[in-house]
């Protein structure tokens, strides 16, 4: 082998600097090629509509809104409400969370000592309270309305205020019942039992409450698939909650000290709220899909809104807001 000489030495390093913009320039092909077999799929339209209903951002928001204004409200609902539903609460929640150890018996002081939390909110403690938890329905309520593309329904605040009261009566009423039946089935029957029944459960909620947030203008057979991956998704997260999250909230108050449990349940709120992010956008790709699943979604009409007919309803589905 002839030795490399400083004449050959520029002559190789072109050749080299060639051969590797020559596989740049493969590599973006395949790419290219690949995205383009990819854009016509389900789940790339879905990722599309994730990424125009920044669903990074509006997860993060529902988090926070959540975490300063739901929990709160529930344990001050709690602890003014008669001791058994109290306990069916503060064992739906611990539950949820994977609270255990130390930080259970924090919380259910929290919960079960009535006067100390009356005392320690007060008359405008509650009314900020129910500010926030307002607040967070309405940050629900345009989530759902950007994931179908959807504007604003003119002259009806009063009625979006009205909904979102409504949907946090009715979460306050799930978790109540929930943890009671949570209390008495247990063993290994018991225990499928209440998943079947939080499944079912949680269907009939995720589904009112995407029928809710939209003021009806979806109908409710479109809106059945996204709210079914909803209601699994939030029960498989609820269920998986108790073996990592005891290791998050350790973690957590190891370094941060008391302020952990608060950054463990804020960790906990933004996974919750993904799940209900991504879920939600993928209900109009359904109801816009050429083949047999938009058929199943739309059924034997060609249009998911109980009022296609109104041009002031609604931005067509198929162009972004």
């Amino acid at each position: 082998m002839e030795p490399v000489t400083s004449n050959d030495a520029p002559e190789m390093a072109t050749r080299r600097g060639e051969k590797a913009r020559a596989l740049v320039v493969r590599a973006q092909a395949l790419v290219e090629a690949l995205v383009e077999r990819i854009k016509p799929t389900l789940l790339w339209r879905i990722w599309e509509r994730m990424l125009e209903n920044e669903f990074m951002e509006r997860s993060i928001a529902l988090a926070t809104k959540g975490f300063i204004s739901l929990f709160p409200l529930l344990v001050i609902i709690a602890s003014i409400s008669p001791p058994r539903i109290r306990e069916a609460m503060f064992r739906s929640l611990t539950h949820r969370f994977g609270i255990q150890g130390e930080t259970l018996d924090l919380v259910k002081g929290a919960f079960l000592s009535t006067s100390k939390v009356w005392d320690a909110t007060g008359l405008l403690g509650l009314i900020l309270v129910l500010y926030f938890a307002t607040s967070f329905t309405s940050t629900l309520h345009r989530m759902y309305l950007k994931a179908w593309r959807l504007p604003r329904a003119k002259g009806k605040g009063n009625n979006r205020q009205l909904r979102g009261l409504a949907w946090l009566a009715a979460v306050v009423v799930f978790g109540a019942v929930f943890g009671g039946l949570r209390g008495w089935m247990t063993g290994p029957v018991g225990t499928a039992s209440f998943f079947a029944m939080s499944l079912v459960g949680s269907l009939l909620l995720w589904w009112a409450t995407a029928w809710l947030m939209l003021g009806g203008r979806i109908r409710w057979r479109v809106l059945l698939a996204p709210s079914a991956l909803t209601a699994m998704g939030a029960v498989t997260y609820t269920l998986c909650a108790p073996i990592w999250m005891p290791r998050v909230i350790a973690a957590h108050v190891e370094q941060f000290g008391f302020f952990g449990v608060s950054l463990a349940l804020v960790t906990w709120f933004v996974g919750f709220a993904f799940i209900i992010v991504v879920t939600t956008c993928v209900g109009p790709v359904l109801a816009e899909d050429n083949g047999l699943l938009g058929r199943l979604t739309l059924g034997d009409v060609p249009s998911p809104l109980t009022n296609a007919d109104d041009p002031d309803q609604v931005l067509p589905l198929g162009s972004a807001a």
